[in-house]
């Protein structure tokens, strides 16, 4: 699920975009039409996507999403008036927020929030391959720490630690990390 912010006080943006975002089948939205709030919003929920609408009604500048830059990994995205993207644009883009020059047609609105969304779901696809692979790497320092306890303490060879965690995860239908950690315990009490 992509949790989405919207901070907007025109009520046609804060339209389209639930328009839009309704498409995708995988989004959450919240909306809200000030700084303040959207400050609260954020302290009590986790976003991964967050888009300004400026000038907000009870902010002047743009802390808001520097605020928010700072303290998360979530992508922003603001649109601001032409006349004063120049001015902060390059600063925005030092803290990795996306700037967009208002007046906006809505097709290159569109094209970025798609490309948002893609990029957010490639990100996470990467992020949870990385859990596994993070996972398989700690469950082989596992058993490489059991083969070795093996090694020392019942004088086998490497080969035979092997054999040992293998046939004794099939014997008792365990895995061999379950094997593993037993062989550590029993290890660790002594």
């Amino acid at each position: 699920m992509i949790r989405i912010l919207i901070v907007s006080n025109s009520n046609k943006l804060s339209d389209y975009l639930r328009k839009f975002l309704s498409i995708e089948e995988d989004v959450s939205m919240t909306f809200c039409t000030n700084a303040s709030k959207a400050r609260r919003l954020f302290l009590e929920n986790s976003y991964d996507l967050i888009i300004i609408n400026y000038p907000l009604l009870d902010e002047k500048g743009y802390a808001l999403c520097f605020d928010i830059s700072e303290k998360s990994d979530a992508s922003i995205l603001t649109l601001i008036q032409n006349s004063e993207i120049e001015l902060i644009q390059g600063r925005m883009e030092k803290a990795g927020i996306m700037a967009i020059p208002k007046p906006v047609h809505p097709t290159a609105l569109y094209q970025v929030l798609k490309f948002a969304i893609l990029t957010h779901r490639k990100l996470e696809k990467i992020r949870k391959d990385n859990g596994k692979l993070n996972h398989r790497i700690e469950e082989i320092k596992t058993i490489n720490r059991a083969k070795c306890l093996l090694m020392e303490n019942g004088k086998m060879s490497e080969q035979d630690a092997h054999r040992f965690l293998e046939k004794k995860a099939m014997d008792t239908q365990q895995t061999r990390l379950q094997i593993a950690n037993a062989v550590i315990r029993r290890y660790h009490r002594r």
